[in-house]
């Protein structure tokens, strides 16, 4: 997997601009790639979902810094693929943490099975 920090090690100022944006785009877009897979068939992990989106984030804003060094084409084509599967996530996430909000004030309380079971339900179909 390529590396996950935000940050661009190894960068220097007598380094091309290309070089960074290809090192940045390739480790933020390499980190997408890693938890993709991950998030959409562990669901048992939840971690995996969070850092989806994370990556995510990251690489749209590696994607949209350096934008003007790459085909506009391409980076709108990679901008919707993005995005679409950021939403795909985002429902999961959100899914997580309402479940374990709920599970944390009110999870011992018999009525909230259902609402429990129902969340879980439907962040089965978010995975999806």
């Amino acid at each position: 997997m390529a590396r996950s920090s935000k940050w661009i090690s190894g960068a220097k100022l007598e380094n091309q601009v290309t070089d960074v944006a290809r090192e940045s785009l390739g480790a933020r877009l390499g980190s997408v790639w890693h938890y993709a897979p991950r998030a959409a068939e562990d669901r048992d992990d939840i971690e995996n979902v969070h850092q989806l989106r994370v990556s995510l984030r990251r690489a749209g804003a590696a994607l949209q810094i350096y934008s003007d060094l790459l085909p506009s084409r391409k980076v709108k084509k990679i901008k919707k693929r993005l995005r679409d599967l950021r939403k795909a996530a985002g429902d999961a996430r959100d899914l997580d943490v309402l479940a374990e909000r709920l599970s944390a004030a009110y999870g011992k309380m018999k009525s909230m099975r259902p609402v429990l079971k129902e969340i879980a339900a439907q962040r089965e179909d978010a995975q999806k």
